[in-house]
């Protein structure tokens, strides 16, 4: 009989066979916070964008918003910002349901 025996062949395969993110992430065991996938962004880029340290960003930033909200472009929010809306389900739309949506959108201009 050969070396190679089916369920070697199929190992080997296996090996070869490129892995998703999550099959090679969730052997590994990785720890983190709860709400993780939730606050990706958060998370990931905190500085960047959570973070108005940098010199001048936070005042340009107003100043910036200032600027739109006399144009009449922009209105500030009457409430701080909360995650309450990322709590609601999902909306259960058709693929084709949103496809025609896009396609009247497009057509009004």
């Amino acid at each position: 009989m050969s070396k190679n025996t089916l369920p070697e062949k199929e190992k080997e395969k296996e090996k070869a066979k490129p892995k998703s993110f999550l099959e090679t992430a969730m052997p590994m065991d990785l720890k983190g916070p709860s709400d993780f996938s939730m606050r990706i962004d958060e998370i990931l880029y905190e500085d960047a964008v959570g973070s108005h340290d940098g010199p001048g960003d936070e005042d340009e930033f107003l100043a910036e918003e200032e600027e739109l909200v006399a144009q009449g472009l922009m209105r500030l929010p009457l409430e701080e910002k909360n995650n309450d809306f990322m709590k609601n389900p999902l909306p259960r739309v058709s693929d084709e349901a949103a496809r025609r949506a896009i396609r009247a959108e497009r057509d009004e201009d």
